[in-house]
């Protein structure tokens, strides 16, 4: 799906793409803010995969996106306390939506999220190993660095980047957003000198099942968006066991 976004007067210009799709399993855990390339009022976009083994991850991933994505598409003025905000209002319709269906209790969704706020510059924030790139001339700027337990012994010098993406405790996160008592800590950065042509990955971890940081990175390097994102898609169907979401954004 592809649509384009002119956020508002003083803000930048995308073309975006967006996928969302069950990969081999039955149930998509995984949810997208917006659901639509042309849905109304959206100024923000987000990728949140409901966390495995916990309780109706499919249920929290869409009550994250959608209660961040309303969040911030609606603020008066976005910044790290505003996202910051957001995050435990989301947390806060977790605990409602859990006192509600007892059967919930328990679940979490991973988020990361874009938001521009000015015809350069965009706010990054993330919980979790859902991540973020920015790419210009197929190079690698900026990726987020995820909350998990591969990353940490990476960080720490026992594992390398290779040996981690091989990790049989590759999912293991170290935080999500999730009801109870246990308040998400999230990262939130400023990206700037964002130019026209560059282009802005927000994924969840399918994705790198299908198609890992290399190829993904090669496929934007040698076609236009559009076509990548095809074979992007093309790849995670056929290789990625995992759910997978993809939202793919080109500065004009």
């Amino acid at each position: 799906m592809r649509a384009n976004l002119q956020l508002n007067d003083n803000s930048l210009n995308t073309r975006h793409y967006i996928l969302s799709h069950p990969g081999k399993r039955k149930l998509n855990e995984d949810n997208v803010y917006p659901q639509h390339v042309d849905a109304e009022g959206a100024r923000t976009f987000l990728v949140c995969d409901g966390v495995g083994g916990s309780n109706r991850g499919e249920v929290a991933s869409d009550i994250v996106s959608r209660s961040i994505g309303t969040h911030l598409s609606y603020a008066s003025e976005v910044n790290p306390q505003t996202i910051c905000d957001a995050i435990r209002s989301a947390e806060q319709s977790l605990n409602a939506h859990s006192e509600l269906y007892p059967e919930c209790k328990g679940m979490a969704s991973t988020v990361v999220g874009f938001h521009p706020n000015s015809e350069s510059s965009a706010f990054v924030y993330w919980v979790g190993d859902s991540r973020l790139y920015h790419i210009r001339k197929g190079e690698v700027l900026y990726r987020t660095r995820d909350h998990s337990l591969v990353q940490l012994m990476v960080d720490q010098g026992h594992l390398t980047e290779e040996e981690a993406r091989k990790s049989n405790r590759k999912n293991i996160i170290l935080q999500a957003i999730s009801d109870g008592n246990r308040f998400a800590t999230p990262d939130i950065t400023e990206l700037t000198e964002i130019e026209s042509g560059d282009i802005l990955l927000l994924l969840s971890d399918g994705i790198l099942e299908g198609c890992p940081e290399s190829e993904l990175i090669e496929q934007l390097s040698k076609c236009e968006l559009k076509s990548a994102f095809k074979e992007i898609r093309v790849k995670c169907e056929e290789k990625s066991r995992d759910n997978f979401s993809l939202i793919a954004l080109e500065v004009e």
